[in-house]
């Protein structure tokens, strides 16, 4: 199966960050993954925070796998300001990967169709 691929830009106007730390120019297309076990130079990783466990976590040893762009909760910013790497400091996010989603669904071609 095919991962969906996104550019920098897109992923900004897809989620609207409070702030963005080391933005940079950057041209190639990521795939978006919140598993940390798994994680590529390709992937943006989203860290979701849930009952039990915190993505944010798990930011360093994803750092220190090659990813270079995060998605993190704005709580958890300072922990982060020393790596040199691109961070999206969003409210929720659980919202920006929804946001990420609907994003994705607006820009097929495909038609959409609810059996209820």
């Amino acid at each position: 199966m095919n991962k969906a691929k996104f550019s920098i830009e897109e992923i900004i106007k897809a989620i609207n960050p409070a702030e963005v730390q080391n933005s940079t120019n950057i041209s190639e297309l990521f795939t978006v993954s919140t598993d940390s076990r798994n994680l590529t130079k390709d992937d943006i990783f989203l860290a979701l925070k849930g009952e039990n466990f915190d993505g944010a976590d798990f930011v360093k040893n994803a750092f220190e796998s090659g990813v270079r762009i995060f998605i993190v909760n704005k709580e958890r910013k300072e922990e982060f300001k020393n790596l040199s790497a691109v961070f999206l400091y969003v409210e929720y996010t659980l919202k920006a990967y929804l946001n990420i989603a609907s994003f994705y669904r607006k820009n097929q071609k495909a038609k959409i169709v609810a059996i209820t």
